[in-house]
């Protein structure tokens, strides 16, 4: 009797025997995933477009003639450099063209007149966050919140498939071996005559053999099908997973939200930008400075002359006020120095009118705020679940100690009363399937944790 037992004992311990850790299987599941792929490569594909169509350093060089040699001379093209870092914008360009032509006087020792001209610009701009920064930059923080909470979630929905099969397992064990002893119990009862055919006690309890079968049968279908969904999402067929770590289960909160809190309020300010450059209100200031020379010279005996024609102007903007200054002052070998020409402007709009754009932009700017108030509120919310789901499991998981240890006497005081033939062999196996299904249920806690864990992480991008 006591081999049968063992053997018993031995098929049930098989029932729960895995072979995998979840890690492995989840590491497997990436491998193989075409949705993980994507994810990277998309990614992938976001960042190196971003790099180049926002590089902090931007230049360019321009020539958008060729050199020309005629019977007239010789014409260099204008070649124009642009650098631009970030929000401060330099331009600088050169332009310029030399002429040689054939030039015979009789009081001339030159035979060719050299005429060249010179110009020399440069541009300056220096300005707070605008509305296209406030853009890039909530645009790069949604693309790696969104990566990194689409492969976490792809984690979670791994973890929470393989605690479906499991418990789907567990329990289908579970209804074999009650089936098991219910078909006993009822074959045992029509042999001794408790039941006899065909009277209504016996036709109940059939009914009721029957009625678990085909639940049982029922159950199997749903594991059938849950393999076969995992197969199908995860590229291999399901190993039994006999092992998974607990997480260490904490949570800070984080005054400041997290990385969808912070977008809202990007947007907010985004929106505050855009009213502000409208109104005027709180607008940055915008400085530009030209420089612009001129230098006209030619070679000829007699024919000499030389011109030099120098222009600045300075350039302030802020809002709606605009204010700007230049000067002029020329040079020729006749008359020598000229006067400076001195020039002031200035200009204001009144950006408060109660305008339909003015309007929608402050609308803009109470809709942000609404956004960014919920965004908070989410976050506070979500956190608040989060730490009572903690709670839970740390619980969970101080309840399951209390019964594994309750469990694992009952089974050693059981196993010493078989011993000395003071139990039965039904109730060893009893004690010891609590044993093994306490194990089956800290595999599903330590899988429901790791979720949760998952949330965590998610919460806190």
């Amino acid at each position: 009797m006591k081999r049968i037992i063992s053997t018993c004992a031995l098929l049930l311990l098989c029932s729960f025997c895995f072979a995998t850790d979840i890690e492995e299987v989840i590491a497997k599941a990436y491998q193989n995933s075409p949705q993980v792929e994507q994810y990277e490569r998309s990614r992938q594909d976001s960042l190196f477009s971003n790099s180049v169509s926002d590089s902090s350093y931007k230049y360019s060089i321009t020539i958008p003639e060729s050199v020309v040699h005629n019977e007239k001379g010789t014409y260099f093209p204008t070649a124009i450099v642009s650098v631009q870092y970030d929000n401060s914008k330099i331009n600088a360009g050169v332009k310029g063209s030399i002429t040689s032509s054939e030039f015979k006087t009789n009081e001339s020792n030159y035979p060719y007149k050299l005429i060249g001209s010179l110009e020399v610009y440069k541009t300056f701009e220096f300005k707070d966050w605008t509305t296209t920064d406030y853009a890039r930059k909530i645009r790069d923080v949604n693309l790696e919140q969104t990566y990194a909470a689409t492969v976490l979630n792809f984690r979670k929905s791994v973890l929470a498939d393989v605690y479906s099969i499991v418990d789907a397992k567990h329990s289908l064990t579970e209804s074999e071996r009650k089936l098991a002893e219910s078909q006993k119990d009822y074959n045992a009862k029509l042999a001794t005559g408790e039941l006899k055919e065909g009277t209504t006690a016996q036709i109940k309890a059939k009914m009721a053999l029957d009625s678990t079968v085909s639940a049982l049968d029922s159950q199997k279908k749903s594991l059938e099908s849950k393999l076969s969904s995992f197969e199908k999402n995860y590229g291999f067929a399901y190993t039994d997973v006999d092992s998974a770590s607990r997480p260490v289960l904490e949570f800070v909160k984080n005054a400041d939200g997290n990385s969808k809190v912070y977008v809202a309020k990007l947007e907010l300010l985004s929106a505050q930008q855009a009213l502000n450059d409208k109104t005027g209100k709180g607008s940055s200031i915008t400085l530009s400075a030209n420089v612009d020379p001129t230098v006209n010279f030619s070679i000829g005996s007699g024919y000499q002359d030389t011109n030099l024609a120098l222009g600045a102007d300075v350039g302030l903007k802020s809002g709606n006020f605009a204010l700007g200054a230049g000067v002029v002052e020329s040079f020729t070998k006749k008359d020598g120095w000229g006067t400076p020409a001195f020039v002031v402007s200035g200009s204001y709009t009144d950006g408060n009118k109660n305008t339909k754009e003015i309007n929608d932009l402050e609308s803009a700017v109470l809709s942000k705020q609404l956004a960014y108030d919920t965004a908070v509120f989410n976050y506070n919310t979500s956190a608040k679940t989060v730490e009572d789901n903690i709670q839970k499991a740390l619980v969970a998981y101080d309840q399951l100690e209390i019964r594994k240890d309750y469990n694992n006497r009952i089974l050693d005081y059981t196993t010493t009363l078989y011993e000395n033939g003071f139990t039965t062999a039904k109730a060893l196996e009893d004690a010891r399937f609590e044993v093994e299904s306490d194990s089956v249920d800290e595999l599903l806690l330590n899988l429901t944790a790791l979720q949760l864990e998952c949330e965590i992480k998610i919460l806190a991008l």
